[in-house]
């Protein structure tokens, strides 16, 4: 007996728009740097876009079909990863343990809702063989090209050090055959980079050295980052008609000195002592589990359940506690063209949330009809902050204009505390 089927030029069943990338093209294709936001934009209207807001560096802001990145939401294995403050991803998976993913456009299901598009994606499983993979890339300088403030002709002091190590692996097999299977990954990341500063930057801030406040000024500001990615996940067949799997995720890591707003202008100020003026410290976690029933041969409940937890910590030195009001305060000058200080008086700015997810969907097939019907419970997060700023002094002039007095200017700056500057 030959069975053959072909693929239908017209999908006349659902009124879907989607795309989707299957566990071979995770794998297989070559990408920069290997991360789950740079596959995502090799879906059709895709494209990666800067994050911004208070998430950090584990956002990963996809922009589809022109929306801002923030916009999309995201269900791995049927449940939800999305940070619900800022928007994006919460956990970034590794590509290892990611079987396939699809985006929804318009017109998807109402299961699929609280976002502009969606993006669905299976994690990988274990099977009745052992299988394992390891990996290992690397960059360096020499791959990179020279960044415009470094190169010689537009003030710099030429190409700044980088090197890109990203290595890890998987293993999945059997714990009873055809009854219980594991698999597991875990991928480090270690980045060292350098933000070079432009000329005009770096003299800016030697008008700073004589306020003996601790300023160091160089060609650059280190930016290391660091991220460890993890998860296991079981599945059990507890008979012909039920199936269950637990699953748990991690993330863990930091960025130094990336303080939005601060370090986009490449202004950022170090200080003796002090290398790491700010860094952005997260730890992510998830565990979830669900259960697959097939009542009848057309009726499937499934139900999903999960916990997920994300603490997002901008650590900056406590020189506020240390130094006078008046040297921390010297620590917040602003000028139109470089932006240097600590951002706020104590070591901790901090937001965190803990998240409980219930989830059930009841699918029939009456006919030619199909019906599902399904709901959701959702536990809100909790957030914490603290946030204190010293308050700041904003000049309307670089530095070499108010020393020359050449606009005619008799105060050529003025006090701010963080609402505005009225002057």
């Amino acid at each position: 007996m030959t069975v053959t089927g072909q693929v239908p030029l017209i999908e006349t069943t659902q009124a879907v728009v989607s795309s989707s990338i299957r566990q071979s093209e995770v794998v297989q294709l070559p990408i920069l740097n290997r991360s789950l936001a740079s596959m995502m934009t090799l879906l059709p209207g895709a494209r990666e876009v800067a994050a911004t807001g208070s998430h950090g560096h584990a956002a990963s802001y996809v922009s589809f079909a022109g929306n801002t990145g923030r916009s999309f939401n995201m269900y791995v294995d049927g449940v939800d990863n999305k940070e619900d403050q800022d928007g994006g991803t919460l956990i970034v998976y590794s590509l290892e343990g990611i079987e396939e993913f699809r985006s929804l456009g318009a017109g998807f299901p109402a299961e699929y809702g609280k976002g502009s598009t969606v993006v669905v994606l299976a994690t990988k499983s274990g099977t009745n063989s052992f299988h394992g993979t390891g990996f290992g890339f690397g960059r360096n300088a020499s791959m990179v090209s020279t960044d415009y403030f470094s190169k010689p002709e537009n003030g710099g002091l030429g190409k700044q050090p980088f090197k890109r190590l990203q290595f890890g692996g998987s293993a999945g097999g059997p714990i009873v055959k055809d009854r219980a299977w594991y698999f597991g990954s875990v991928e480090r990341i270690a980045q060292d980079f350098q933000l070079p500063r432009s000329s005009q930057i770096i003299s800016e801030l030697n008008y700073l050295l004589p306020l003996n406040v601790g300023v160091k000024v160089g060609p650059a500001i280190p930016q290391p980052f660091r991220d460890l990615l993890s998860q296991a996940k079981i599945n059990a067949q507890l008979s012909q008609n039920n199936s269950v799997f637990f699953r748990v995720a991690s993330q863990r890591g930091h960025v130094d000195n990336a303080a939005s707003g601060i370090a986009n202008n490449r202004g950022l100020l170090t200080c003796t002592g002090c290398e790491v003026l700010a860094r952005n410290d997260e730890t992510l976690a998830a565990a979830s589990g669900g259960w697959t029933s097939i009542i009848n041969p057309t009726t499937v409940n499934e139900f999903r359940l999960q916990y997920e937890y994300y603490l997002h910590d901008d650590i900056a030195p406590d020189i506020c506690g240390a130094y006078p009001f008046s040297s921390c305060l010297l620590g917040r000058l602003i000028f139109p063209s470089v932006s240097v200080g600590v951002n706020n008086t104590y070591p901790h700015w901090y937001n965190e949330e803990h998240k409980w997810q219930f989830k059930d969907d009841f699918s029939k097939q009456m006919g030619s009809h199909a019906f599902k019907f399904g709901g959701e419970y959702v536990k809100l997060p909790v957030f914490y902050a603290n946030l204190n700023t010293p308050g700041g002094i904003t000049f309307r002039d670089d530095p070499s204009v108010i020393v020359n007095n050449t606009n005619g200017h008799l105060s050529s700056g003025c006090f701010r505390r963080p609402a505005s500057c009225r002057r």
